[in-house]
């Protein structure tokens, strides 16, 4: 089996360093985690979250005195990479170029829900040099490989929006041995929403993918606010002025691969069933779990649900049934 996409490249303005030391109270040893917001040509700003324990573990899991390259590497940024929050006149530039998306599942506080988004995630960080600036173009870009589960109309305030929202179960996989003897193996599926904007449906749709089809779709990461301002017209007196900050976050689709059977990959219908069941048992899990306060995180958006598309391989387990 080869190795399956799941690729992010940004490259920006650093806007907030969020890279904070901490200790764990369980056990007592050191990390760094948080997250770095990047601001792209677009306006938008992407958070990608970066984590490293202080020192290496052995082959059972323990702790070992050898210190992690990636902690000392962080404790850099920490130290010296400037934000537009601390340095406005002189921020660093940085990139990104082997980030990935990632899973979070938990039972919101409020309603029980299991609320589902992905955030973005990277191991090394690079910052830009000043006489690179100029060549340098501040974009946020995915490429990434799995599985329609669904393709579905966008509904907001019950209207269709135009646009159509593609729910891809990406397949993560576990890597043993280097270079040609390299084999990978499946580890977990999880779902990523994705956009097909409303100018982007008809070439979509007539290229013939199908639910329950392994695909790679490319685009970009949109995180954009803007300000608002609507009127109101009133029967007498002052019209009412609203203004307000409008958020779109989303994945957008910009261009897709051919699609296959999943059988082209070398999944097979054992491997089908083995990774929806895991999905399966960890969403119960969570749900029966201790519920968490909702956080800022932005999680996908159900949307209506449509009739799928004419599947020629609808026997496959990941098809629609």
């Amino acid at each position: 089996m080869r190795e399956f996409v799941n690729k992010l490249t940004i490259a920006g303005v650093l806007v907030k360093n969020g890279l904070e030391k901490k200790t764990d109270e369980s056990d007592g040893h050191d990390y760094i985690a948080g997250g770095l917001i990047i601001r792209t040509s677009d306006g938008s700003e992407n958070e990608i979250g970066l984590y490293s324990n202080k020192f290496k573990k052995d082959d059972k899991g323990n702790f070992t005195n050898d210190e992690n390259k990636n902690y000392k590497a962080y404790e850099t940024i920490i130290d010296e990479y400037k934000d537009i929050e601390h340095t406005p006149d002189d921020p660093d530039v940085v990139s990104i170029t082997s980030g990935s998306f990632g899973i979070k599942d938990y039972k919101d506080s409020a309603t029980g829900d299991i609320i589902t988004y992905n955030p973005l995630r990277t191991t090394f960080v690079n910052r830009v040099e000043k006489k690179d600036y100029d060549t340098t173009i501040h974009e946020a870009k995915f490429e990434v490989e799995g599985v329609i589960e669904s393709i579905k109309d966008e509904i907001k305030k019950g209207e269709a929006t135009g646009n159509q929202k593609i729910a891809l179960n990406v397949i993560s996989q576990n890597r043993e041995g280097r270079g040609k003897e390299t084999k990978f193996t499946v580890r977990e599926m999880f779902p990523v929403e994705l956009t097909i904007t409303k100018e982007m449906v008809e070439p979509f749709s007539t290229a013939g993918y199908y639910e329950g089809a392994f695909v790679k779709f490319s685009g970009k990461l949109v995180n954009t606010t803007e300000t608002v301002t609507t009127t109101e017209k009133q029967a007498f007196g002052d019209d009412l002025v609203k203004t307000f900050d409008k958020t779109v976050k989303l994945y957008e689709v910009t261009s897709g691969t051919t699609p296959v059977s999943i059988y082209d990959v070398e999944l097979t219908d054992e491997i089908a069933t083995q990774l929806m069941n895991k999905r399966k048992l960890h969403l119960s899990q969570v749900k029966a779990s201790k519920a968490k306060d909702s956080t800022s995180s932005t999680p996908t958006t159900a949307t209506a649900a449509t009739a799928p598309k004419a599947n020629p391989f609808a026997s496959n387990p990941f098809a629609s049934h």
